[in-house]
């Protein structure tokens, strides 16, 4: 490979990563299992790979449909693969501790289910 292709495929990498974490903000997930009814769709699944959301993103509800980004920051027995999901936002969490509930197979695509809660970053796309 060209090393001006090389430098070129680091530079763009180490950019999205900047644009990512810049606009990144930090929190603490956990995850949820019971995706139907949700207060966006009524009955309609929407896929495994979704999440609930506290009061303080649900703004009445114009976050519904919206995507988040997630990237596993830290987790007692560790992050997993990428360590990064996107989940689409189908409910709102009245009584929440954390401003993210994930779904069952969205957290554990990331972390180890076993405990229950992770610092994350996120960003709504």
């Amino acid at each position: 490979m060209d090393c001006k292709i090389c430098y070129s495929l680091i530079v763009l990498v180490v950019a999205l990563s900047l644009v990512y974490s810049s606009s990144a903000i930090p929190a603490k997930a956990f995850f949820y299992t019971v995706y139907v009814p949700s207060a966006c769709y009524k009955n309609q699944t929407q896929g495994n790979f979704v999440a609930s959301v506290g009061d303080s993103l649900w703004n009445n509800g114009a976050i519904c449909g919206k995507m988040l980004k997630v990237k596993c920051i830290a987790i007692p027995q560790g992050c997993l693969g990428s360590g990064m999901v996107t989940v689409k936002v189908v409910d709102h969490c009245i009584d929440c501790n954390y401003p993210i509930e994930l779904s069952y197979d969205a957290f554990k695509s990331i972390g180890d289910i076993g405990a229950a809660v992770m610092d994350i970053d996120y960003q709504v796309l």
